[in-house]
């Protein structure tokens, strides 16, 4: 195996890409080496990944990276929102190459950072949401159907979630569920619930905690959550948005964040 050296030249901007090649390989098995300072490491997808100058797709190409190929990064920003292919959903992390290396979308990187480490600021950087608020809208078309909303300042992705007992065998065994994860919004995230489609469904009057959280992408909670209590709709009773009785615990919090934010089923 040998290890050589490529300095790619872009707008002034000079790179070094360590290629590691092995007998009998192809231009398209060829990956950067990952250095002993990474913090973590993904793969590419089928595509490869283009490594740019900032958190956007609009920002210079630096180098593109074959598919199937190990990378080592040093953290990662909030940026642009971009289509993970494989999840099905937006994703706004970036990951920073080691070394003013430049930046890779998430969206197109099999890997998320580890849990202890926190978004940094990179250039073309959008701030990380701090708060989200909830609300509900109704369905003239579908009584019964919940529609929760939520808005909050630099929020591109919102994940929703209720707590709710889905085995009918164990009802007092209740944990929280994503009930739907959205990175579009004209005016405020919705996600459209029926409770009443549950295998447990809530009776008529049944309130259930629901929360909202603005998520970076999949498994990618933030800090901005805000829960509620929903009344379940039912013949003659309308759905009602109300304040929790309380803050959560720490666990629910958590958990509630954990389950807004999760890569969708």
């Amino acid at each position: 195996m040998a290890i050589g050296l490529v300095l790619v030249s872009v707008i002034g901007i000079t790179v070094a890409v360590a290629i590691r090649s092995q007998s009998g390989s192809t231009d398209a098995s060829r990956c950067p080496a990952v250095g002993k300072d990474a913090l973590f490491t993904g793969t590419t997808y089928d595509n490869g990944a283009n490594v740019r100058s900032g958190a956007r797709l609009d920002r210079p190409l630096l180098t593109t990276v074959p598919p199937g190929c190990t990378i080592g990064f040093a953290g990662f920003c909030v940026g642009e929102k971009v289509l993970d292919p494989t999840a099905g959903i937006a994703d706004t992390r970036w990951f920073a190459l080691p070394h003013d290396g430049g930046f890779v979308a998430s969206a197109i990187i099999h890997g998320n950072p580890p849990a202890g480490i926190t978004a940094a600021t990179c250039p073309d950087g959008y701030p990380i949401p701090t708060e989200i608020s909830l609300e509900l809208s109704g369905d003239p078309a579908s009584p019964l159907t919940a529609v929760l909303q939520a808005h909050g300042p630099n929020a591109q992705i919102v994940g929703f979630a209720a707590y709710y007992a889905e085995d009918p065998a164990s009802p007092s065994l209740r944990r929280w569920h994503q009930i739907g994860i959205t990175s579009e919004a004209s005016q405020a995230f919705s996600v459209s619930w029926r409770p009443d489609g549950l295998r447990l469904p809530p009776q008529a009057g049944d309130r259930v905690p629901v929360a909202a959280v603005a998520c970076l992408g999949g498994g990618g909670p933030t800090e901005a959550v805000d829960f509620g209590t929903l009344r379940a709709a039912a013949p003659g009773i309308s759905a009602e948005l109300t304040a929790s009785s309380g803050p959560p615990s720490a666990q629910d919090r958590e958990d509630a964040r954990r389950a807004a934010c999760q890569y969708p089923h």
